[in-house]
């Protein structure tokens, strides 16, 4: 009997030994496993769904034990191991989630008595060799949806992981699943082989290069379904508009992480010249930081190698790149370690000045070390990004999205990433192109709905029916699409460029063409996927809704094909019988379908907030609707479409679905002239008890506005979460920076936070700052309160202002009016806020969040007086929300209401000057009087101007 030591990377100790499965142990098990393939296939889905899900129970209750099983044998820091296995679990959710659709039979075609049908069956029989950097996540990848298909599974964990693959195996046959449909197999390349030597159905492998093209040589020929998950050289593009410092800190954990031992880890990075040296700068300090240590230790960034032979690798990689010219900032050779000499440890490495002539930069590192290259431009960028035999994964750092998409558009890459880097999501799909291996892993089926776009399709039509000139319209078409991305154009214009086309018809004129539009352009499109999934919710009871930015007359006709009779579009005006081109009411684009989508859920009386949603769409444009859905799915209708990644550059401690008390700050990464790296702390808070309302209050949004930061200060302090029903999201100073400077707007960038929504993750740090709360708060919100103050810049009655536009839902229009009543301060301003969704208030009401902003005093001070009206108004419309069901109130005055509509509700004065007024707050003044004179201060021998 052969056995495997098991050997701790981190300090050369053996663990334990395991008897190795040799050919004809590794036989039996197949045997045995194809005997018990059918009988797991006939168990109904739901009973091995109920055995997945009860193998989830057990690993979160053992996480901890898992997690150091992990990391004794693998040398993976304990916090990484931990990070690994809660990122798995959220991985077997995904997959139990999914299981019910992807098995349902879809009826493509019944007429005159013939049926045809696509189903899915197992493939049978599975063999997995799987990987030792993230054995859980390999593992699972393949294993979990596998058992759930109904497969039976051979399942050979790395030699250097083995004692990780029999506790799964473990818990995988406590939770029910029976013996010999999951048997796991121990031993390194004889027990592969042996494994290969089976007469499987499908073999799955993640590893190395050389081992899985030995994998297809064998299995090859018998034309056995592979996947092949081999490796990377993954590059990086730094662009000069980036912010060398935010992305060197973002670029030095994706190399580094896990000591750099994964596929999709950065191995090379390839700098604009103009930021170079800023940047290289900053990823060495970071870098530096990282702790190497005990991997058990809590505080330990920087483990050991796993396997020792990879030490020799890269000193073989560093004496080739120091010979040709490279310089190494940073590390360079093996490292006693922490363990007293013993392990497998490496100095965390950067290399700079490289090129392509050096193994450092062509072949894969698979440890701590990355090499930075300068560049001139973007083509050298991107020649040298492709300039590789594999392309697994890539990215670009800028500001510019259309910059990061025409770069990305042009790398080879089976993944890509925006402003991040080292990720997977279960809900894409993982492949690669070259030597990063065939077939793919995760994702489902594609669930796109139509192969194509609906307006451009429309156009097409009407190309090929001679009614819009071929020539004419593309160099429209590529003008408006040009300008629409630059932002030379709005949504309005964008949406109303392809509604244009329908005033060539009357409504009832267009309907011959409209029929032939559905059925000879628009159904052959219809995509298997996409209908699979409408039947397979509807046959749950799910309630389906199309939307789409295209317009309803053109789209309505699809969705009853679909039967979907429930269609959010964008609207086509029509007057008097005839389209004018226009649109009418809320875009059904971007944010605007959100807005529509909760407009709707109000008319159906249904309350969104408690809703199960699910949301399907393969266009960045969707992001908003993605975001604001509990089940979001990126869809492909592309087979070769890049995936990209998004992430704020706000960071926090704060989790915001966690229950309890949470006091911290959101960090947004800032470096002044006098820092290397910093910080501006937000304070904010998060105080949670369970489901109901969620209510974000802000104060400062103006800097200089003080009783709102006095009085949710208050509140941050005083209650405590068992008060709280739902969740109470607290921003004291939402513009700290602009407070602390005593101004309105920000000193850093001189910008009015409350004219930037709905933000920027990389715009100028206050567009960022905006930008977090628009995507992680705002999303939750079901209440809005935003505490303003006049400020220095502004003498005003303490009052509430609530947004009621024409064309806002009523059930809107009456939250708001009910906020500003139980706010009861006596005056209540209606605005219609002139169409600005630039300021906070404006943009939750676009997103059809009931909101209340108050003006609660004036002049840049803060009187005893004013607060106590502050916290006795913001006390009464916090119990009115119910977030704060049993606070002492003090009952409030009956409000008069005011309505400012428009422009010519106001009085603007001549120039700039001093205001010298003529009324007191609350005089009666009728119009034609003057309220004032502006004085030209600066100009003294101009006389004043009557305002």
């Amino acid at each position: 009997m052969k056995l495997l030591d098991v050997v701790n990377p981190a300090t050369d100790e053996l663990i334990t030994q395991l008897r190795i499965d040799d050919g004809a142990a590794v036989a039996i098990e197949a045997q045995k496993a194809r005997n018990a393939q059918a009988a797991w296939a006939a168990t109904p889905l739901a009973d091995r769904m109920a055995c997945i899900q009860r193998f989830r129970a057990l690993v979160v209750a053992q996480l901890e034990d898992l997690a150091k099983t992990m990391t004794q044998e693998t040398g993976k820091p304990l916090a990484h191991s931990r990070n690994e296995l809660n990122g798995f679990l959220g991985r077997v959710d995904f997959f139990l989630s999914e299981a019910e659709a992807v098995l349902k039979t879809e009826t493509v075609y019944k007429q005159d008595g013939m049926c045809e049908q696509i189903q899915h069956i197992p493939l049978g029989l599975i063999g997995n060799i799987s990987a030792w950097n993230y054995p859980w996540f390999v593992g699972g990848n393949v294993f979990v949806p596998g058992l759930l298909m109904g497969n039976a599974i051979l399942y050979k964990p790395s030699e250097f992981a083995a004692m990780s693959g029999l506790a799964m195996a473990r818990l995988l046959h406590e939770a029910g699943i029976p013996q010999d449909v999951f048997a796991t197999l121990i031993g390194a390349a004889d027990t592969g082989n042996a494994l290969l030597a089976q007469q499987l159905d499908g073999m799955f492998f993640t590893g190395s290069l050389a081992t899985g093209q030995h994998i297809a040589k064998v299995m090859g020929p018998r034309m056995t379904k592979l996947q092949l998950e081999l490796g990377g050289k993954d590059p990086t593009y730094v662009c000069a508009d980036a912010d060398p410092v935010a992305a060197a800190q973002s670029l030095a954990d994706g190399a580094m992480y896990n000591a750099g031992q994964s596929c999709c880890s950065v191995e090379r990075i390839y700098v604009h010249a103009s930021i170079h040296d800023k940047f290289v700068e900053a990823l060495v300090d970071t870098v530096r930081s990282f702790k190497m240590g005990d991997p058990l230790a809590a505080d330990t960034y920087l483990g050991p190698l796993t396997r020792a032979p990879q030490l020799k690798v890269l000193e073989d990689q560093i004496a080739d790149a120091k010979a040709k010219g490279a310089r190494c900032l940073l590390g360079g050779q093996r490292s006693k370690g922490p363990m007293g000499g013993k392990g497998n440890w490496f100095e965390a490495t950067v290399f700079d000045n490289v090129n392509h002539s050096m193994s450092l930069m062509r072949e894969e590192s698979f440890g701590p070390i990355i090499g930075i290259q300068k560049v001139n431009d973007d083509a050298e960028a991107i020649r040298l990004m492709n300039d590789t035999a594999y392309g697994l994964t890539a990215g670009v750092y800028t500001p510019n999205e259309q910059h990061a998409r025409e770069v990305l558009s042009q790398v080879r890459a089976g993944s890509v990433y925006w402003n991040c880097c080292d990720r997977v999501s279960p809900r894409l799909p993982w492949s690669g192109y070259g030597h990063s291996g065939i077939g793919l892993t995760l994702s489902r089926e594609d669930h796109t709905l139509l192969n194509g776009d609906s307006d451009q399709l429309w156009c097409d039509f009407l190309i090929a029916k001679g009614m819009l000139d071929k020539a004419v319209f593309s160099a429209k078409n590529e003008a408006m699409a040009r300008d629409y991305k630059s932002g030379a154009v709005d949504v309005q214009a964008f949406c109303e460029f392809y509604i244009g086309t329908l005033t060539l018809h009357s409504p009832a004129g267009w309907e011959p063409l409209r029929q032939e539009f559905l059925s000879e352009w628009v159904a052959p499109k219809l995509c298997a996927g996409g209908k699979a999934q409408i039947k397979a919710h509807q046959a749950k009871g799910d309630r389906v809704v199309m939307t789409t930015a295209t317009n309803r007359f053109i789209t309505e006709l699809a969705a009853k094909h679909l039967g979907v009779p429930d269609l959010i579009a964008t609207e086509a005006e029509v007057q008097k019988g005839l389209f004018t081109g226009k649109t009418s009411g809320v875009l059904n684009m971007r944010e605007g379908k959100v807005t529509r989508l909760k407009m709707w859920c109000h008319e159906q009386q249904l309350d969104w907030p408690q809703l199960e949603t699910w949301g399907y769409s393969d266009s960045i444009n969707d992001l908003p609707l993605l975001e604001a859905v509990r089940h979001a799915t990126v869809t492909q209708g592309d087979a070769n479409q890049h995936r990209i990644h998004m992430t704020s550059t706000v960071f926090t401690d704060i989790d915001w679905d966690k229950d309890g008390k949470q006091i911290g700050t959101l960090n947004l990464p800032h470096s002044p002239d006098d820092d290397a790296w910093g910080v501006i702390p937000f304070p904010a808070a998060s105080i949670k008890n369970g489901n109901g309302p969620v209510v974000v209050v802000t104060g400062a949004v103006h800097g200089d506005e003080y009783e709102g930061p006095i009085v949710i200060s208050e509140l941050l302090r005083n209650i405590e979460a068992h008060e709280v029903r739902g969740q109470l999201i607290l921003l004291p100073t939402f513009n700290a920076p602009a407070l602390k400077a005593g101004r309105r707007t920000s000193p850093i960038d001189q910008l009015n936070l409350n004219r930037v929504f709905p933000g920027d993750d990389y715009g100028l740090p206050t567009q960022q700052i905006a930008r977090y709360v628009t995507d992680y708060l705002f999303s939750k919100a079901n209440f809005y309160i935003d505490l303003h103050a006049g400020g220095r810049s502004l003498f005003i009655q303490p009052s509430a202002h609530v947004v009621m536009a024409e064309g806002m839902p009523a059930e809107l229009i009456q939250a708001n009016a009910r906020l500003a009543e139980a706010f009861g301060v006596g005056i209540t301003v209606q605005t219609s806020n002139m169409g600005d969704y630039r300021t906070s208030a404006g943009y939750v009401t676009f997103k059809g969040i009931p909101m209340l902003a108050a003006e609660m005093g004036m002049g840049g001070w803060a009187t005893a007086d004013s607060v106590r009206a502050t916290r006795e108004a913001t006390h009464r419309v916090l119990k009115h929300t119910g977030v704060l069901p049993n606070i002492e109130t003090c009952p409030g005055e009956k409000t008069q209401w005011a309505r400012i509509h428009g422009t010519e509700a106001y009085v603007f004065a001549p120039m700039d000057g001093y205001f010298e007024r003529h009324f007191a707050l609350g005089d009666d003044i009728q119009k034609g009087q003057v309220a004032g004179l502006m004085h030209h201060l600066n100009r003294p021998n101009l006389k004043p101007e009557a305002v």
